[in-house]
């Protein structure tokens, strides 16, 4: 007798705290041992943000990351290089909670993302589901119906332009939420990395305005250990936070570890 499998991409994790006016929170992984990513895992976050834009990950690296974080019932989010469906196709068969696009800055790209990611008549996506359909454990129907408004569509907002066309991305049927991407913005404005800036605290305001007035949630990177940048996302409306990366956290707990010896050495 067949016992099935768990087919939950786990995205109610994150969206049910959304609703309950809670911040969801995860990291950002970008290694590419899926062993780092089962621990993360079991540490209390509620997604995972698997990179694939500014990371090593391949496809395999992926599929491998995202049965890691499903297997401990946190929501997998994959970041893809591109808005380019080629490139989105293969990792929506792996049953992703997220499909984060980079890069995002007009309503036209926007529905290009969306589309993507939802079968016809809705959308282009062509129908190869794998993971995502439990390997056919699924009825058709019921996964087809899921399919309508999973996998959550984040679309990352980087530069002035789309700050500008902001009002009309956010009106885009089936946006799921925004993520700023504060570096590249600042680089947009001229103030490369000075995120505070005020002419970038601007950009970054206006960003959490229209969110807010459109209800589309939004997400931003953190790092935990900078609580005035905490404090100012969730002053924007911030639903969900990125805090460090998997890289950040290791290097973080190895220097405590060698602060911690060296000084009952000395003592």
């Amino acid at each position: 007798i067949g016992v099935g499998m768990n087919t939950s991409s786990h995205l109610e994790r994150v969206t049910t705290k959304i609703g309950r006016g809670e911040l969801a929170l995860g990291t950002v992984i970008s290694g590419t041992d899926p062993v780092a990513t089962e621990l993360l895992a079991t540490c209390g976050y509620d997604f995972l943000w698997i990179d694939m834009e500014h990371s090593p990950n391949s496809l395999r690296d992926v599929s491998l990351h995202i049965m890691a974080a499903r297997g401990q019932g946190v929501a997998p989010f994959v970041r893809v290089p591109w808005n380019d469906p080629v490139l989105i196709k293969p990792v929506l068969e792996m049953g992703p909670a997220a499909l984060v696009v980079p890069f995002v800055n007009t309503a036209q790209e926007a529905a290009r993302a969306v589309a993507a990611c939802r079968y016809p008549p809705a959308g282009t996506r062509g129908f190869g589901p794998q993971r995502a359909d439990g390997y056919g454990s699924v009825a058709l129907t019921d996964y087809l119906s899921r399919a309508e408004s999973e996998p959550w569509v984040v679309l990352q907002i980087e530069h002035v332009e789309a700050v500008r066309n902001l009002e009309e991305i956010c009106a885009v049927p089936g946006v799921g939420s925004l993520l700023v991407g504060p570096f590249d913005l600042s680089a947009s404005v001229g103030r490369p990395g000075d995120i505070n800036h005020p002419d970038v605290a601007a950009q970054l305001e206006a960003i959490g305005r229209v969110a807010r007035a459109h209800g589309t949630p939004l997400g931003a990177f953190a790092l935990s250990s900078d609580e005035q940048s905490v404090v100012r996302w969730i002053g924007r409306g911030a639903s969900w936070l990125a805090l460090d990366t998997d890289q950040a956290l290791l290097r973080r707990a190895a220097s405590i570890a060698i602060s911690a010896v060296t000084r009952l050495g000395r003592e």
